[in-house]
């Protein structure tokens, strides 16, 4: 089962992690000695479509933050508008799969992305 919270007056969940996500984000924050926030954002696959990332980040005051196994998420709530719940998956040890309610081009699910720091 994922861990989940859910925004406030909202039935569905903001962010979703399946098992062993956290533990591996955890481990990458770790090493770095980057930060503890991770902010799930738009980003580009590198040609034209559009996909999610996650990165080292502060929040900020528009963002909603979510606490999942002890680390923070944030992300704005502008994205979340455009793209729903959020759910993060792991493919390997660094790299992670991110999916949503309403998918941000025709190959949302297929790409896998780390960390930036």
């Amino acid at each position: 089962m994922a861990d989940e919270l859910t925004l406030k007056n909202d039935a569905q969940p903001v962010i979703t992690t399946d098992p062993g996500v956290c533990r591996a984000l955890a481990g990458e924050l770790a090493q770095s000695k980057s930060g503890s926030v991770i902010r799930v954002e738009l980003t580009s696959t590198g040609c034209c479509d559009a996909s999610l990332g996650l990165r080292v980040d502060k929040p900020d005051d528009d963002d909603i933050d979510v606490k999942i196994e002890g680390l923070t998420f944030v992300v704005s709530r502008k994205t979340y508008d455009l793209v729903g719940q959020i759910r993060i998956a792991q493919r390997n040890n660094a790299e992670f799969v991110l999916t949503s309610e309403k998918p941000v081009s025709e190959w949302d699910g297929f790409g896998s992305c780390k960390v930036r720091l």
